[in-house]
């Protein structure tokens, strides 16, 4: 009976390892773009070529040191949503780039003013670093950015272009 259990165990195992290691595919498309599957269309099987998927296989010391690196990143980036920007005090803090960023920005006095442009240009900055880890490569903002980050416009209309531009 005991040998029966290991035979199936075995057995299992060895499907589970066949069924991990399945053939993978990369072919061109008539339009120029690289597919990699494990099934291939029938017009493309003349030109598909195997890939050796055993070359992506991840070793359990790299997978250690990707889970420390990316545990060290969340630490960092929880670090960072808690901590106020530099320059942001008070109200400004507590809101973290709340409602209390714009009144400040609509506060800052007389436009052309080089101090209040200064001011300006120094909390769009702001606004544009919180939104930063928000971005997606489309242009568009993941979830949660307009909850975190408040936008302000850009001074340049205002101000003229900043120092360097």
């Amino acid at each position: 009976m005991m040998v029966m259990k290991h035979a199936i165990v075995l057995a299992g195992a060895l499907w589970l390892s066949i069924a991990q290691a399945a053939d993978i595919y990369q072919w061109v498309d008539e339009s120029g773009r690289t597919h990699l599957s494990d099934v291939v269309p029938e017009k493309y099987k003349h030109s598909a070529k195997r890939v050796d998927s055993r070359l992506f296989e991840v070793s359990p010391q790299q997978r250690a040191e990707a889970e420390a690196r990316a545990a060290r990143e969340r630490d960092q980036a929880a670090k960072g949503a808690t901590e106020a920007p530099a320059g942001v005090r008070g109200e400004r803090a507590a809101a973290l780039g709340g409602a209390a960023a714009a009144s400040a920005a609509a506060s800052a006095g007389a436009p052309g003013n080089a101090s209040d442009c200064a001011s300006l240009r120094r909390q769009y900055a702001e606004s544009q670093a919180c939104f930063a880890p928000f971005l997606n490569v489309n242009g568009s903002y993941k979830p949660g950015a307009f909850e975190k980050c408040t936008q302000l416009p850009d001074p340049s209309p205002k101000c003229g272009p900043g120092p360097g531009s």
